[in-house]
């Protein structure tokens, strides 16, 4: 009967998410989902109530840390992305989005030109996760911008032989 009930929810994931956000009100997942669905959408506010009600509930889910975290980017909120990544990481060791946590907040480092910490943080990914892309590709434009072209070359090409269609390494070894 419940299976029922619940398929008439679906109309789609954002019907689905507001329904179960009006059956389960205090969870940290629904508020999480929620959040998502309006960031999908470009409503930021909305998604940032959600991401903040979420985390009420529970402050050590590290999806919703990793969602706040990109959310506080997307609104030039460098300190505030700060804390989430560092929250994330905190509570996000093991899961399997760890190296992509590790890797954006790396990409964080970067636009705010603190190559060692990115450079460290990449490497770090890089050793812990074997085959990770992104992590050369993104060491490799740290490595540029460091002015170590040999080290930046390396790195893109061992992007491109993981991943053929890694775009940014292509471009890096394009302009060098």
């Amino acid at each position: 009967i419940r299976t029922v009930i619940r398929n008439r929810d679906w109309k789609g994931n954002f019907s689905w998410v507001m329904a179960a956000e009006r059956a389960y009100p205090q969870s940290v997942r629904v508020q999480h989902a929620v959040g998502l669905e309006y960031m999908k959408i470009g409503d930021v506010a909305d998604a940032q109530q959600h991401f903040e009600a979420a985390e009420r509930i529970y402050r050590d889910y590290p999806h919703l840390q990793m969602s706040m975290a990109t959310l506080a980017v997307q609104a030039g909120d460098i300190d505030g992305a700060e804390r989430h990544f560092r929250a994330a990481m905190r509570s996000g060791a093991g899961y399997t989005f760890e190296p992509d946590l590790v890797i954006d907040y790396a990409a964080l480092q970067v636009q705010e030109q603190r190559y060692e910490k990115a450079l460290a943080l990449l490497t770090t990914a890089i050793v812990s996760w074997p085959g990770m892309t992104r992590a050369y590709s993104n060491r490799a434009v740290v490595f540029y911008r460091l002015n170590r072209p040999d080290l930046a070359r390396a790195d893109a090409v061992t992007a491109l032989r993981l991943d053929p269609g890694n775009a940014q390494a292509a471009a890096l070894l394009k302009r060098m």
